[in-house]
């Protein structure tokens, strides 16, 4: 159990957050497809009750594939990030696991995809992790951190002119689609060949 507190960066370049990372110090772990399940039971309680259960496939750029079973549970107030009780355990076998989730009778309620590069900087003493995330409708910078210093590294990776958010993915998807007068759609994945042009690995 972790209580997860972070920001999202909007409009970012990430060749220049690359340069800022490199410039302090940080470290790339790699690049991953991710592929993401959020489910609910029938009467969408979970969703009502702001909590998010997901069901997460990595795929490494060194040939790895992790799986990971989340429970997030309801927002609190972070002074200007999302901050929420997060419980994660690995899983062997992502398919097993979603048979157990349908044997209990929950079922999907939306599916998404991202590919993320993932960094980790030691910052004053804190444990730092900077994602840039590529998903269908935008490029994102996003920033786990202690909410005392999230103003501080956002100064330090040049994130300050950037548009800050505390909104999720699906939000930030719906709105997108919403400015471009888009019928509202849950899922956000990539075609096959969007797939293929991002990673040079194995993906599905």
């Amino acid at each position: 159990m972790a209580i997860e507190c972070e920001r999202k960066y909007l409009n970012v370049d990430f060749a220049q957050v690359r340069d800022r990372l490199k410039a302090v110090g940080a470290v790339c772990e790699g690049r991953h497809f991710e592929s993401n399940t959020v489910w609910d039971l029938p009467d969408g309680s979970l969703r009502a009750a702001q909590k998010l259960l997901r069901l997460r496939k990595q795929c490494w750029d060194d040939g790895r594939e992790v799986y990971r079973l989340t429970l997030k549970l309801k927002l609190q107030d972070g002074q200007g990030c999302k901050v929420r009780d997060e419980r994660e355990l690995s899983i062997a076998d992502g398919a097993v696991m979603a048979s157990v989730l349908e044997g209990l009778g929950y079922g999907i309620l939306f599916r998404y995809e991202k590919v993320r590069e993932v960094w980790h900087w030691q910052y004053a003493n804190e444990a730092v992790e900077i994602v840039l995330d590529t998903v269908p409708f935008a490029q994102v910078v996003e920033v786990e951190a202690p909410a005392a210093c999230m103003e501080a590294i956002a100064n330090a990776l040049g994130l300050d002119a950037a548009t800050p958010s505390t909104e999720n993915y699906h939000a930030l998807h719906s709105r997108w689609r919403a400015e471009r007068h888009l019928p509202p759609q849950a899922d956000f994945v990539f075609s096959p060949e969007e797939a293929r042009s991002l990673c040079a690995w194995p993906v599905r």
